[in-house]
């Protein structure tokens, strides 16, 4: 791959892929915000509000990474890399427990142990990444976790829940930019595989955002209705 920095008074490295990046971030950011609600407490509310969090900080700690590169040592470059990985994980985590809470059990031990499954598996893979550094067990840890909400909600569409299309829509197409990544689909140097990808989950995420703002809407009103 050419080199595409920009020197303004200071390198900029691969400055459509920072942006690209820091744009995500910017969006995981206000989704956060925006589905903040009177009542913080509720558990689905919770889930998605750190999924959208934590997805940010690691697209922002990317968005460094791939910018500010040039001013990096191996050191720095590592630990924010590490910080990247692992923000990343604890997001898909967060998104696990979404999909759990999705879970009809009837049972709230049986939803707890579940819970407590996903922190032991999530625990051991932040582990394994700390102690390697290696990025590909977050990959199919996330794709599990995102295949596992993809039919969830689908059947929760099926049931006619409202946001389910949604969500199941946004991390359908976010299946696209893995195929755009790991085929390296590029339309110039400027706007190369990385940059398409993360266009493409932009996209996806927007769909996500309004199923799960919908979800949460409606856990507001029956937790509400069961007050009354």
């Amino acid at each position: 791959m050419n080199d595409t920095s920009l020197n303004l008074g200071i390198i900029i490295s691969e400055p459509v892929t920072a942006a690209t990046d820091l744009l995500l971030a910017w969006f995981c950011i206000y989704s956060f915000l925006k589905l903040k609600l009177p009542s913080e407490s509720k558990p689905l509310l919770k889930f998605w509000r750190l999924f959208f969090l934590f997805l940010g900080i690691s697209t922002a700690l990317g968005g460094l990474l791939h910018g500010v590169k040039h001013y990096m040592n191996a050191d720095i470059s590592k630990g924010m890399r590490i910080g990247m990985n692992l923000s990343s994980i604890v997001s898909s985590y967060f998104l696990l427990l979404a999909s759990a809470e999705m879970l009809d059990t009837g049972n709230a031990s049986r939803k707890k142990k579940v819970r407590i499954f996903v922190q032991i598996t999530t625990i051991l893979i932040s582990v394994i990444t700390i102690a390697n550094n290696e990025f590909s067990l977050i990959v199919i840890y996330a794709g599990v976790v995102v295949l596992l909400t993809i039919i969830l909600n689908y059947l929760d569409f099926k049931k006619g829940e409202p946001g389910a299309q949604d969500v199941a829509l946004g991390f359908g197409i976010s299946l696209f930019s893995i195929i755009v990544f790991k085929l390296h689909i590029s339309i110039h140097e400027y706007f190369n595989f990385n940059d398409i990808s993360h266009i493409i989950m932009l996209i996806s995420l927007y769909y996500v955002f309004l199923g799960a703002m919908a979800k949460t809407r409606l856990e507001e009103l029956v937790g509400e209705g069961s007050e009354i």
